[in-house]
C-alpha cells in the first residue's frame, strides 16, 4: 500500500528504492573493490579519474550562470562507460589492486568467494537461481577459476541492484 512510485500518497513505511547518483555509483564502485588508497598516494591520480569519470554524467544546463547537471540515466555512453570504461576495468579486474585479486589468490572454497562477491556489491547472499547460473559459469570455466570470477563481479557490479539505493 506504501508505494509513491505507483501514485499513492507516501506512508513513510520504509526506504524507498532510488537510483543512485552519478558521484554515489563512482564512490560505491570504489568502495566495492576496495580501491581508495588508504595511505593517499595514490590522491591525484584518484581526484582525475573521478573528474573523468563524472564528466561522462554532466550535461550543461545552458543557464546564464553555466550550471551543469549530473544524471545517471542509462544512455548509451554511460552503458558503454559502466561496461568498458577505465574505471571499471580497474574495479572488476583480476589486476594487482583491489578485492578482486585478494580474493582470487585467497585459499578459501570457491562458492565463499562467490558469497562474498555478492556481499561485497549487493550486501546480500546469492539467491538459488543466481547460484544455478553460477555453477554453470563455474563448470564452464574449470581451468580459468579467475577468469569466472571476474566475469561475476563484473556482472554484479553492472547489475541493476548495484546502483540501486535501498
Amino acid at each position: 500500500a506504501d508505494s509513491p512510485q505507483a501514485g499513492t500518497a507516501p506512508l513513510f513505511s520504509h526506504y524507498y528504492t532510488r537510483q543512485m547518483q552519478a558521484e554515489e555509483v563512482y564512490n560505491s564502485l570504489l568502495a566495492a573493490a576496495s580501491l581508495r588508497s588508504k595511505s593517499g598516494e595514490n590522491a591525484d591520480v584518484l581526484a582525475q579519474a573521478r573528474v573523468d569519470w563524472l564528466q561522462q554524467f554532466n550535461r550543461n544546463m545552458g543557464t546564464d550562470d553555466a550550471m551543469e547537471e549530473s544524471h545517471f540515466n542509462g544512455s548509451v555512453r554511460q552503458a558503454l562507460e559502466m561496461m568498458n570504461g577505465d574505471l571499471i576495468r580497474q574495479t572488476a579486474g583480476s589486476g594487482k589492486d583491489g578485492f578482486l585479486p585478494g580474493l582470487i589468490h585467497s585459499a578459501m572454497p570457491m562458492n565463499d568467494k562467490v558469497q562474498h562477491l555478492f556481499l561485497a556489491s549487493l550486501s546480500r547472499k546469492p539467491t538459488g537461481r543466481e547460484l544455478s547460473a553460477i555453477s554453470k559459469i563455474l563448470a564452464n570455466a574449470k581451468d580459468k577459476p579467475a577468469a569466472a570470477l571476474e566475469d561475476i563481479w563484473w556482472a554484479l557490479l553492472n547489475s541493476n541492484e548495484f546502483i540501486l539505493d535501498h
